[in-house]
């Protein structure tokens, strides 16, 4: 990947999770708390910046709603309503790819 597209992603993830040297198999939504509004600002973002197409992306597959977040701990009490992750392994692939599944 071209260096200058690797440090834009860089910074845009350090600006939601004010973390650095974030491993590829690090998980934005269960890893980094990436959820609920601040999911849909990231991914907009990152749309925008990278022109990655993200408009079949299946957002609550993988992102609690704000809605949800409310009750989360009632959610793993039970262990229900689990999100897959969305790796920043995707992210990197759908830069280059120009889509995010």
């Amino acid at each position: 990947m071209n260096i200058l597209l690797q440090e834009k992603f860089e910074e845009l993830l350090y600006r939601y999770t004010d973390k650095r040297n974030i491993p590829p198999e690090s998980a934005i939504n269960a890893d980094l708390h990436i959820q609920g509004d601040d999911a849909v600002d990231f991914l907009s973002e990152f749309a925008t910046i990278f022109e990655v197409d993200i408009t079949l992306f299946p957002f609550e597959k993988y992102f609690y709603n704000e809605g949800e977040l409310s009750y989360l701990w009632l959610l793993r009490i039970f262990k229900r309503s689990s999100k897959k992750p969305l790796l920043v392994s995707h992210l990197l692939q759908a830069i280059q790819s120009k889509k995010l599944p």
